[in-house]
């Protein structure tokens, strides 16, 4: 850095703060990529219908005591089953 700021006739305080800058600027830019990655996560989830879930086979392994909030209620909807009471007894 001191190298870089005494060839370039510039401040060695300015380019520690522009390569902090920088950083700063990578890090607001994952950040972001990290939370679309995680909204369109969760729309996929919200779109996701009653007939792309392997329901038999989540019956027969008892994966349904480990179905989502939406999930249960999408099955639940769409065999006319009420929404009432414990999620063990739903799932059951």
């Amino acid at each position: 850095m001191k190298d870089f700021a005494f060839n370039e006739a510039v401040e060695e305080d300015r380019v520690k703060k522009a390569i902090e800058h920088l950083a700063l600027l990578t890090l607001k830019e994952e950040n972001i990529f990290a939370i679309t990655s995680i909204k369109t996560f969760k729309v996929n989830q919200l779109e996701k219908t009653h007939q792309r879930c392997d329901w038999q086979q989540l019956t027969i392994d008892g994966d349904l005591t480990k179905l989502k909030v939406l999930e249960l209620e999408k099955y639940l909807n769409y065999h006319n089953l009420p929404k009432t009471g414990q999620t063990t007894d739903s799932t059951k």
